[in-house]
């Protein structure tokens, strides 16, 4: 998506969303990596709505902390924990960065680098 706010932009994020989708079934990818919070779920979200075979998820940060109040924030982490079940590898760029996002995703963790 040429632009993707960091900010919740609800209505706006449903579009991404449905534009994702819809670059996704056209071109019938086999693989799509993401990248960030938001649009590391948005992407994994339209990615398992089109049939996606893999995933990948690559953990830059996080947001299931220190930037929305705590309702917020629990609902992000529900939302990457419903996320990790359909990811098929985690990469962190630090160990530090993997054990942390693999401690709020609760289960078992995908593959992970």
């Amino acid at each position: 998506m040429p632009y993707l706010p960091r900010a919740l932009r609800p209505l706006y994020d449903l579009w991404v969303l449905w534009a994702l989708w819809k670059l996704m079934r056209e071109r019938g990818f086999d693989l799509v990596p993401t990248h960030t919070s938001k649009a590391g779920l948005l992407g994994r979200v339209a990615a398992r709505l089109t049939g996606v075979p893999r995933l990948i998820h690559t953990a830059h940060g996080h947001v299931y902390y220190g930037y929305h109040g705590p309702a917020l924030s629990r609902v992000f982490v529900w939302l990457e924990r419903w996320a990790s079940g359909f990811t098929d590898r985690l990469i962190a760029l630090t160990r530090a960065v993997l054990a942390e996002h693999l401690s709020f995703w609760g289960g078992p963790p995908p593959s992970s680098l």
